[in-house]
């Protein structure tokens, strides 16, 4: 008929449900189903009448799925509890559109997410989504985007800007509801850094330094009250690639050209604050550099 199902863009299961989008000539629907049922009926979602915006369905916490609907001047952050189907979609936070705008995913574990939530009045706020009663939402405002976001656990590590310490490591504590700072580079002066690895309260920043073609590697215990160390270079000719640096087990891998045999892949041992770098090995014999993309 004219209004037949065109197309089926998402399908996700979770738990004992499988929650799938279809596409019609009149817009697109929500559908859940229960796969404990045996016919396997699905039902579908109710949404507010003036809600005509796409929705992508974006992560499963608990009884609670959330999706982000996408709408012509901005996005909202709803979510629908699987033991509640005929309630339909729910504002995260209590209220219409206290969630709104272009949201962005950063990080996420098996029960909590983190997003950045950019609003249409400029403001902006590092949303964390958890298992709880409310719709499980912990908000706290920032002044500009989140730069190099990394796990601690359930912690969220990232660099940010603001006009009185210009850009610096930030830690959020979802226990507490505490955004932290650590203010490698003291005063106003940024830290151009980018978080690589992290192992119990050590972070390995990678600092980057437009006045010298080095790179810098060092450990930081966040626990250590004289985390503000000198950094230790990476001793190389030119700039090695520490963008695409990969951390397996105490061994970080990347990209460097030491002036002898081109571009290689090299490793330096992370707890090794000598930073000495090794070569796996020469893949292009001689002078000329290797160059190998990843699958």
């Amino acid at each position: 008929n004219e209004d037949s199902i065109l197309s089926i863009p998402q399908f996700v299961i979770h738990g004992d449900f499988v929650v799938f989008t279809t596409y019609k000539s009149s817009g697109e629907e929500l559908w859940i189903a229960d796969l404990r049922d045996p016919s396997l009926t699905a039902q579908l979602v109710p949404r507010q009448p003036d809600t005509q915006g796409t929705i992508r369905i974006m992560k499963a916490i608990g009884s609670r799925i959330y999706f982000i609907e996408n709408h012509p001047s901005e996005q909202r952050l709803v979510w629908l509890d699987t033991a509640e189907i005929t309630a339909g979609l729910n504002d995260v936070v209590p209220g219409p559109g206290q969630i709104t705008g272009r949201i962005r995913s950063l990080e996420e574990g098996d029960d909590f997410a983190y997003l950045q939530v950019d609003h249409s009045d400029g403001s902006r706020r590092l949303i964390f989504l958890e298992d709880a009663p409310d719709g499980g939402a912990k908000a706290v405002p920032i002044e500009s985007n989140i730069t190099s976001p990394i796990l601690e656990g359930r912690k969220l590590l990232f660099f940010k800007w603001d006009e009185t310490f210009g850009t610096e490591l930030r830690e959020f504590d979802p226990e507490t509801g505490q955004l932290n700072l650590f203010d490698l580079t003291p005063g106003r002066i940024s830290t151009h850094a980018r978080v690589l690895a992290t192992s119990g309260s050590r972070v390995l920043l990678s600092f980057l330094n437009s006045q010298d073609p080095q790179d810098y590697l060092q450990w930081v215990d966040l626990s250590d009250p004289d985390y503000t160390r000198e950094p230790v270079p990476i001793n190389m000719y030119g700039r090695p690639d520490v963008e695409a640096a990969t951390l397996i087990g105490s061994r970080l891998y990347f990209w460097a050209d030491d002036g002898i045999i081109g571009s290689e892949l090299r490793w330096i041992d992370a707890y090794d604050t000598s930073n000495t770098v090794h070569t796996v090995t020469d893949l292009s014999e001689g002078v000329t550099s290797s160059r190998v993309q990843s699958p």
